[in-house]
């Protein structure tokens, strides 16, 4: 991550069977840590829903970051991330979002 951010949320969220949003704080996000555990998700922003067998993988343990260019607020783009299990076991999201100093 850039120097100049700092951390202003954090949020664990349990993804499941049915596609749901990624819950964003308020505020402007210059930055973004994902790490998911205990099973494998999937996921999209560009509106469309993902299925446990389309969009975008993140397998357990997977690291997914976003990160500050210029003046890019990631608000927007992540208020549209849609993300769903890939198996039967429901996974766990942790989220580090950032600010910027």
């Amino acid at each position: 991550m850039d120097s100049r951010m700092k951390p202003f949320a954090y949020v664990k969220q349990t993804i499941g069977a049915s596609a749901s949003p990624l819950a964003v704080p308020n505020g402007p996000v210059r930055g973004a840590i994902m790490r998911v555990e205990g099973a494998d998700v999937r996921w999209r922003m560009d509106g469309t829903a993902p299925t446990s067998t389309d969009g975008m993988p993140l397998l357990q343990t997977d690291e997914f970051s976003l990160q500050f260019v210029g003046d890019v607020d990631w608000h927007d783009a992540l208020v549209n991330m849609l993300l769903i299990r890939a198996a039967g076991t429901d996974a766990t999201l942790h989220v580090q979002f950032f600010g910027v100093k």
